[in-house]
């Protein structure tokens, strides 16, 4: 057996009380860009108090990169060089939202953001199982602090603009927008004006960025160097741009603070998911079968999990009773692999 980590998940059962929202525009020239819809109250309110600020970020390896995030974040400190901004970074590589909506008590919640960005559009595909998993997150952060301000931030790769070439956001996207349009969350998706310069012949979405420092080949944007992460120098700055060009109007629609947490939107929204180290569940297993595994080892580096047990006896089982409605089992190698970067607070591992 290999060493494993459990992601329990427990989802609750609601009313269905919404209907979806549709994207009207049908062409990329009149694709919107942003929706402001309730703003950010909380952090323009802050911003206002002259009071310190967090912003978490959670997502997979393009929030990991050195772009966006860190640039947006600069960003929000040049422009309001009198406000202490803080960063809480939960990306992790190869990750989605069914990951990201059991983990986000632990690596963000906890930790009283203020503002929280949630980029999964790209590793959550077709978006079959998005609209439970992003409900999930944001009424989990509601529920910590009903005046946590949420963001949805889109991103694509080079098969998934091809959507917005038709004048729609990729599948993810869209269901990602039903759970915005019905919590009144604003949402950015920073790559419709590359797929704008896409359609216009002057971006490649895939090539090498030339050595000469200009980030441009024969006049074309060189925007990632395989269809999906952005180069930090060009496509992190376009990504960036989409944010710049957004904050003006979600400043402006940010008036009136949350009093109540709507009805759900889905049945079986994941709020309740939890994320259970699997040394901790109950089980069930012959005692001479597994022990603990005492070596320090890079999942322990990166989530603090306590240690899994472990066996090298061939044929040796475990069992684990659970009422969930979902149970997901992880194994730390698949960690090892997938987490290039730590959840941390200005830094500092968390």
């Amino acid at each position: 057996m290999k060493n494993l980590q459990s992601i329990v998940f427990i989802s609750s059962i609601s009313v269905i009380a919404f209907t979806p929202f549709l994207l009207a525009n049908n062409t990329l020239e009149n694709l919107p860009e942003s929706h402001a819809r309730n703003g950010w109250p909380n952090f323009f309110g802050k911003i206002e108090r002259r009071e310190d600020i967090t912003i978490a970020y959670i997502g997979g390896s393009i929030t990991a990169q050195p772009g966006w995030r860190p640039k947006s974040l600069d960003h929000f400190r040049q422009t309001y060089p009198e406000i202490t901004f803080h960063e809480i970074n939960a990306s992790i590589t190869g990750t989605n939202s069914y990951l990201g909506v059991s983990r986000i008590q632990r690596d963000i919640l906890d930790h009283d953001p203020d503002l929280i960005f949630i980029e999964f559009a790209v590793n959550d595909a077709g978006g079959a199982f998005s609209k439970k998993t992003f409900e999930g997150m944001v009424r989990k952060a509601l529920a910590n602090d009903i005046t946590t301000d949420i963001c949805f931030v889109y991103t694509a790769t080079v098969h998934q603009v091809n959507h917005l070439l038709k004048g729609r956001y990729q599948p993810s996207s869209q269901v990602m927008e039903d759970v915005a349009e019905h919590y009144g969350i604003p949402s950015i998706h920073m790559v419709v004006k590359v797929a704008q310069l896409l359609k216009a012949d002057k971006l490649n979405f895939v090539a090498q960025l030339p050595e000469d420092g200009t980030g441009m080949i024969d006049g074309k944007i060189v925007f990632s160097p395989d269809g999906a992460h952005p180069y930090p120098e060009t496509g992190h700055e376009l990504y960036l741009d989409a944010i710049r060009r957004a904050l003006p109007a979600i400043e402006m629609a940010s008036t009136n603070a949350r009093q109540i947490i709507p009805l759900p939107l889905v049945e079986n929204h994941w709020q309740d998911v939890k994320l259970i180290p699997l040394i901790d569940a109950p089980r069930r297993s012959s005692t001479n079968q597994l022990r603990r595994n005492h070596r320090r080892n890079r999942s322990e580096q990166f989530h603090r999990h306590r240690l899994p047990d472990t066996t090298h006896q061939v044929g040796a089982t475990a069992g684990w009773r659970s009422a969930a409605s979902a149970v997901s089992l992880e194994a730390a190698e698949q960690c090892q692999r997938r987490c290039l970067s730590r959840c941390s607070r200005d830094g500092s591992p968390i």
